[in-house]
């Protein structure tokens, strides 16, 4: 039997919600991909925090034992999240002189840019290959209808990838867009006046 949410977080079942919480960022710190942890891993204890430290949640799992209130999508989102928000976080130099929260919009819609771009590319291809194909014939074997076939649907199947991956980031914007951050904006100042005058 695998183990419950509180051993993954290494907490009693009466853990506060500050022990929790505690809990879940030293295990975070340890299991980080950039600190040779897996993403898999990170997923799965964000999943768990985010049960245990909701008040419901925490509560249905207590009385049922099940882990509900965790869809593929938040699973999934969670697990981004780990990946691309924290990566932003740790990289910035200074976080609280920037919007961490407008630089995550701004990867994410270039991450839908570049799968929609995908997508119009192995559709060219895709269009090419069959175009071709339509002008091939044998009086022999097939071989290479069979492989021009296997081409198509690698693409096909390639551009489904993508479709679902821009659904899902699409769904990620509109949760993204709830959020915002109150960062130090820089001063303003006058004009004809330079720093070193002063």
């Amino acid at each position: 039997m695998g183990k419950n949410l509180y051993d993954k977080l290494g907490v009693n079942k009466d853990a506060t919600d500050e022990e929790i919480k505690k809990a879940y960022r030293k295990k975070a710190k340890e299991n980080h991909p950039d600190k040779g942890g897996s993403q898999e891993k990170m997923t799965d204890l964000t999943v768990c925090y985010s049960i245990l430290s909701s008040k419901d949640k925490r509560k249905r799992y207590d009385e049922t034992g099940k882990e509900e209130g965790a869809s593929a999508f938040q699973t999934r989102f969670l697990g981004f999240v780990n990946q691309i928000f924290i990566g932003i976080v740790e990289s910035s130099q200074n976080p609280y002189g920037i919007d961490i929260i407008d630089l995550f919009k701004i990867q994410v819609r270039n991450m839908i840019i570049s799968a929609e771009n995908s997508v119009t590319e192995d559709g060219y291809k895709k269009a090419r290959y069959e175009n071709i194909l339509k002008r091939i014939s044998s009086t022999g074997d097939d071989a290479i209808m069979i492989t021009m076939n296997t081409k198509i649907e690698s693409y096909m199947h390639n551009a489904n990838q993508m479709k679902e991956e821009i659904e899902f980031l699409k769904q990620a914007i509109v949760i993204i867009n709830h959020y915002n951050y109150d960062y130090d904006k820089p001063a303003v100042q006058p004009r004809g006046i330079s720093v070193s005058s002063w």
